[in-house]
């Protein structure tokens, strides 16, 4: 293993599956987060996602002030980068809404995956998993590294 850790980058999504404990998901997000606190990859978002997670069945119920209480807490984890979003970032993701025909929001998070140098961008999302691209590889999270026998 080199002495960096892997870079990966999280869709608002899988931040989603991971804070409601969604049953068929966050099953795989726990090797990764259990290796990011190991400090064998970091997790990279845009600065956006803090923002998307409060509304993850676009309801119009308020946020109560315990569920953002434990989303502040979980983006200060040392392993988890929030990425800001500058002008050249919302340039590229606009291309890459012509180009791929991705939602803006989409759009941002493969934009700040690839200048953020993400190895990865990990997304439950058909229309992100659907781009093809040199630069970086888009699917499903998994921990494809050793998962130590003490995991729950």
């Amino acid at each position: 293993m080199s002495d960096s850790p892997s870079r990966r980058y999280w869709d608002a999504n899988v931040f989603i599956a991971a804070l409601s404990a969604e049953q068929g998901r966050v099953e795989k997000l726990r090797p990764v987060l259990k290796a990011a606190e190991r400090g064998e990859t970091e997790i990279l978002t845009s600065v956006v996602t803090l923002t998307e997670v409060v509304n993850p069945r676009r309801s119009h119920t308020p946020l109560g002030e315990e569920l953002d209480r434990t989303i502040d807490a979980f983006f200060r984890h040392d392993f988890i980068i929030v990425v800001p979003l500058g002008e050249s970032m919302a340039r590229r993701a606009r291309e890459f809404c012509r180009e791929y025909g991705l939602k803006p929001l989409d759009a941002i998070h493969l934009a700040t995956a690839i200048m953020a140098d993400a190895e990865r961008l990990e997304t439950f999302d058909q229309r992100l998993l659907d781009v093809q691209r040199n630069d970086i590889v888009v699917h499903e999270p998994c921990w494809d590294g050793n998962i130590p026998m003490d995991f729950e």
